[in-house]
């Protein structure tokens, strides 16, 4: 089976359930599971932080806080974040002898995908549920402008990007300059739409 292992990095998963994402990274999660794939779950969760546990026998769960409490902004927040996962991947990744890839979700989890890429060379997948042009319109401050770097920055070093429509794969394509080919349509609504992000992994073995 290809891949074994899969870092799965979220920033929500059950039980904590804020947006959409949630569902997705439990579905996708579950699914891999069934087929044999050893998934490694490593979320945020500031009520139960720093935690271990098994959802079954080859899906487990690592729970990361922030250790920086009352951040202005979701960008400091992401950033402080980041390290908490940084750390906590890396132990991961050396006690089990590697991952073959990860899979970040949105901009909050791409600071540290893009670190434990530089540092461990394990290839990297995103999806992007939404991005930030399409979030804020024409609006521009620094603010924006960061969140926006973090997301090229992600599309860039990404060996494949997933999203939810054919809307949001153009957008993405647009604002970031990203080939057609590398963007991978799964659609959560469809019964098995997991199917498509395996498939989107097969580019590793060509």
């Amino acid at each position: 089976m290809f891949p074994e292992r899969v870092l799965l990095l979220t920033w929500e998963y059950p039980p904590r359930s804020i947006s959409p994402i949630s569902h997705y990274c439990k579905q996708l999660a579950d699914y891999l599971s069934s087929k044999g794939v050893d998934v490694i779950v490593l979320t945020y969760d500031d009520q139960k932080p720093n935690r271990f546990y098994l959802e079954n026998d080859n899906l487990f769960v690592f729970t990361v806080g922030n250790p920086v409490h009352g951040v202005y902004n979701p960008l400091t927040w992401s950033l402080t974040m980041a390290y908490e996962m940084e750390k906590k991947a890396l132990d991961v990744i050396r006690e089990i002898g590697g991952v073959d890839l990860m899979h970040a979700q949105d901009w909050l989890t791409i600071p540290a995908a893009l670190l434990l890429k530089e540092y461990t060379e394990t290839p990297l997948f995103i999806t992007f549920h939404s991005i930030e042009p399409v979030r804020v319109g024409g609006a521009c401050d620094p603010y924006i402008e960061a969140v926006k770097r973090l997301e090229y920055e992600g599309c860039k070093e990404a060996e494949k990007i997933f999203v939810n429509n054919l809307w949001m794969k153009y957008q993405v394509m647009y604002h970031y300059s990203v080939p057609e080919k590398k963007v991978e349509i799964a659609i959560p609504q469809r019964k098995f739409w997991m199917r498509d992000v395996l498939r989107g992994y097969e580019v590793l073995r060509r």
